[in-house]
Order: structure tokens, then C-alpha cells, then sequence
């Protein structure tokens, strides 16, 4: 499914909200597996929330492995992810693939 950003991060700077419009998300779940990617579609750095399409992350602990960079990993908590959102600040024409998967 694809989706975008549900709210920019950053307030009052003409920049960072108009950055989050340019993010494009897509998710997948099936075959055991889950995947989250993020792209900024625009030429400068841009920063933003995705909410993640789950509907059950609330009170497990996640990984976000960026398959594109496996040396990148995250681990936050899935109540967080639930009610905000994942944070992204990325370069222009950045991109990630993240493979989610659940820790606790």
C-alpha cells in the first residue's frame, strides 16, 4: 500500500513543512515478512513523520533494518511508532528500505 507522510516535523520553518510533501512511503506485509519504503522525492533535505500502516505495534519492541545500508539499524519502541510516527530526516533523493521486524 502507499501512502505518504502524515505530518511534517518541524514547525514554523517554510522549509521543513513544505519538505514533507514531497515523501513518498509504500509498506508491504505478507509472506512473514514486513517492509517499509521511503523515498524524498525532491532535491533538498527534507524531514518528516510516517505512520506506519500496522495495526499491531503497540507495546512490542521493533527493528528497522535498512536493507539498502545493512550496517543501518533501529530499534524503537512500536507505542511510539503507533502514536507518532517514524521520524525521517533525509538528504535529497534519499531513499530506504526498511525490513520491520518485531524484537519483543
Amino acid at each position: 500500500m502507499g501512502f505518504g507522510c502524515h505530518r511534517t516535523a518541524g514547525i514554523g520553518a517554510d522549509n521543513v513543512l513544505v519538505s514533507g510533501k514531497r515523501f513518498i512511503a509504500f509498506a508491504w506485509d505478507g509472506g512473514g515478512r514486513r517492509l517499509l519504503g521511503t523515498v524524498n522525492y525532491g532535491p533538498t533535505q527534507g524531514q518528516c513523520y510516517v505512520r506506519l500502516p500496522f495495526a499491531d505495534l503497540t507495546g512490542r519492541a521493533l527493528q528497522l533494518r535498512d536493507l539498502m545500508s545493512p550496517t543501518t539499524v533501529y530499534d524503537r519502541p512500536g507505542d511510539q511508532l503507533a502514536e507518532g510516527g517514524l521520524y525521517l530526516d533525509m538528504p535529497a533523493w534519499g531513499y530506504h528500505l526498511f525490513e520491520i521486524t518485531v524484537r519483543g
